[in-house]
């Protein structure tokens, strides 16, 4: 049963607990009764959780997939070179409507036994959209706030508002494949260090906070050890 999926006995359950294992067995007429800890050692006995869950993705089409993430892939692996010669590497992405709450109380400092206290409730402020980039060679990380916008079109803005006198070649990733981008790793890495706990009492107080801890990471900031390869993809 354990290994069974919820619906398939006519539940309308998505996943099944130990409680809920004890409680269809009796329905069933499987045993007169039985306790949830009995159950759990069974479980434990199997190495079955079947209340947890994970999601897994899988290539549709793996040679549209190929020709898209090989100009990725190519890059990161010969970042060093490539910079020798000229070009330079950065992984560009949005992380948007990233909100303001203030809570009604702030967090609370830890004290022995108890972890941080966090209000449930909270007021929403705002939301912010940051644009950023990780330079593949050396991992320092730029930012900037502004109004949602195209990625192409805030490029061409960029390169005329600052003159680059280089140009601007983008690769797309492939469909459903965001964690090739290596700035996603640094999203949640922000995200954990930054945004979690969310407690700001203005977006203007959300930006700086995360325009300064950008100035942080870029103190001691190292390239991501990347080891997925094109061969390993082939």
């Amino acid at each position: 049963m354990a290994c069974s999926l919820p619906r398939a006995h006519g539940l309308p359950l998505a996943r099944w607990s130990c409680a809920e294992i004890a409680r269809e067995l009796v329905r069933l007429g499987q045993v007169a009764a039985i306790a949830v800890s009995t159950v759990w050692r069974m479980l434990r006995a199997g190495h079955l959780k079947p209340w947890r869950y994970h999601s897994w993705h899988h290539i549709v089409d793996p040679q549209v997939f190929l020709s898209k993430a090989r100009p990725i892939l190519h890059p990161y692996e010969h970042v060093r070179a490539l910079w020798t010669e000229g070009t330079w590497v950065v992984a560009v992405d949005e992380k948007t409507s990233i909100q303001a709450r203030e809570a009604e109380w702030g967090p609370r400092q830890v004290v022995p036994g108890a972890p941080l206290q966090v209000s449930p409730r909270y007021v929403r402020r705002g939301a912010v959209h940051l644009f950023a980039g990780l330079s593949i060679a050396d991992g320092e990380v730029f930012g900037e706030y502004m109004q949602r916008k195209r990625l192409e079109t805030w490029l061409a803005e960029q390169a005329e508002t600052h003159g680059w006198p280089f140009k601007v070649q983008i690769h797309w990733l492939p469909t459903g494949a965001s964690w090739l981008n290596q700035i996603e790793l640094w999203f949640s890495v922000l995200q954990r260090k930054v945004l979690q706990p969310n407690h700001f009492v203005a977006t203007e107080t959300l930006a700086d906070t995360v325009l300064a801890f950008i100035r942080r990471c870029d103190e001691t900031a190292k390239p991501v050890r990347w080891s997925y390869t094109v061969e390993r993809l082939e």
